[in-house]
């Protein structure tokens, strides 16, 4: 688990439980690193989901798509906590 001291955003995805690093979905870093793609986006999905990206691409079948479908959900969830 995430350090005691990161905010982090729950969500559900598929039925599942996840977590994702608040200050990391609202970094311009971040999404710019998304943006790009490539190397920089699995950098930028290994601090978005708090080191624990590979586990949560086994959770969800492993496909590249799925992952991004769960970094979509992470920001969905973000919004919606701040509404």
């Amino acid at each position: 688990m995430a350090r005691k001291d990161i905010e982090m955003v729950e969500f559900e995805y598929d039925g599942m439980q996840f977590e994702a690093v608040k200050s990391e979905l609202e970094s311009y870093e971040t999404n710019k690193q998304l943006a790009m793609g490539g190397t920089a986006f699995y950098m930028a999905v290994d601090r978005l989901f708090a080191g624990r990206d590979v586990e949560y691409s086994k959770k969800i079948g492993g496909s590249f798509n799925a992952m991004t479908a769960l970094v979509n959900a992470a920001f969905a969830a973000n919004s919606k906590a701040k509404n």
